[in-house]
């Protein structure tokens, strides 16, 4: 406990405000809770691994909850370069015609109003500007 209190820099005192805490400490639940994951995670991963030495036949996942782990860790990868809106509606695309086997015109029109729903609440309604991407500046300018 005393190793966490002085990671974390909590005295009682202080142990409400997050303005009160030194710049170093501001990352440290994320970080434990990182660590915490990928420590459970490895240890279930080598229990499978031993385990499949056995003969039995492991099942990595469901095929739809694959599809959707495989396109999370995409977006943040395609955020930057392509932009929030051409992401994110790439994002529902490839749900809807990977896992609800839509086709891809409904698809496409279904993206293309979600990023017309998510350009009207960030941009008109909260006045917040996403980043439009390198792509879609290169083409505009």
């Amino acid at each position: 406990m005393q190793i966490i209190r002085r990671l974390w820099a909590v005295t009682p005192d202080r142990c409400c405000s997050a303005r009160s805490a030194p710049a170093a400490a501001k990352g440290f639940i994320p970080l434990a809770l990182g660590l915490a994951t990928f420590a459970l995670g490895s240890i279930i991963g080598v229990r499978e691994w031993l385990r499949a030495d056995s003969g039995e036949t492991v099942e990595l996942g469901h095929r739809d909850v694959l599809i959707v782990f495989a396109a999370m860790l995409a977006v943040p990868l395609l955020f930057e370069p392509l932009g929030a809106y051409v992401t994110l509606g790439l994002f529902g695309a490839v749900l809807l015609v990977l896992v609800a086997r839509s086709s891809l015109l409904i698809a496409g029109f279904a993206a293309v109003v979600g990023m017309a729903a998510c350009w009207y609440f960030f941009q008109v309604a909260l006045g917040l500007q996403l980043p439009v991407g390198d792509v879609l500046e290169r083409i505009v300018q």
